[in-house]
């Protein structure tokens, strides 16, 4: 253990602490907020709209694709949490988990595509780079429920011919490790195991893609907040 080491806190709400570097004051105190949600059990929470809400995230797809960082404690979190915005938004404007009740895997292709095209010329209309991972989100989730049976039996939903449904071989085999690297890396993959999964190859590609996608809202998200450098923004439209 680490010896106990005073310190103090000033005017800027500093801590001067040669064990804790650049922490504030702020970093031990827990933010009020206006309680707004009211429970039918009568407790109240605090505002949270329009922060995200992970909760409609489909965890299956995205257990799995913690896999490609090492585990759920190296996840790229400033991006979850933005395409979370994104389940947030379609929450509000359709009904919570509308997604699920199936949708063919050519509009999600489709919407993919026309939004990381957005992204790629530089339009900031919309969060377009969250859009491009929510949809290759759900189409991960729509694969492996439409494998194991549990939707699309009787609306079709398999509309891309190619498709290799073999949802056991994405379970079981060992996915690519990812790391942090530029935006163009990251769309190139995102994009490029995308045309794969869809022209018929391994499976394994589409896991592929939604975890490069989402590492793709990490770092322009990233850099924008600040967190990241900007030499991680290589692609010339892209203003961060």
């Amino acid at each position: 253990m680490k010896d106990k080491v005073d310190y103090t806190i000033d005017d800027t709400g500093h801590i001067n602490d040669p064990l804790m570097v650049n922490v504030t004051k702020s970093a031990f105190e827990v933010k009020k907020t206006p309680i707004t949600r009211h429970f039918d059990t009568g407790a109240v929470r605090g505002e949270d709209t329009g922060r995200g809400k992970p909760s409609l995230l489909p965890f299956e797809a995205i257990s799995m694709v913690s896999r490609c960082f090492g585990g759920a404690a190296f996840m790229p979190m400033i991006g979850v949490i933005h395409v979370s915005k994104v389940y947030e938004a379609g929450a509000q404007k359709y009904a919570d988990r509308n997604w699920e009740k199936g949708i063919p895997f050519s509009a999600y292709v489709d919407s993919a595509m026309r939004h990381f095209e957005k992204f790629q010329r530089g339009e900031t209309d919309e969060p377009h780079c969250a859009q491009v991972s929510w949809n290759l989100i759900c189409l991960l989730q729509t694969y492996l429920w439409v494998a194991d049976g549990k939707i699309g039996q009787s609306t079709p939903i398999i509309d891309i011919p190619l498709i290799d449904m073999d949802a056991a071989a994405l379970r079981k085999e060992p996915l690519p490790r990812i790391r942090c690297d530029t935006l163009s890396l990251h769309a190139n993959f995102a994009m490029g195991s995308l045309f794969g999964f869809c022209y018929g190859k391994h499976p394994i590609n589409l896991a592929a893609s939604v975890a490069h996608s989402l590492m793709l809202v990490d770092v322009y998200y990233g850099c924008l907040m600040g967190h990241y450098d900007q030499e991680f923004n290589d692609m010339p439209n892209v203003r961060t």
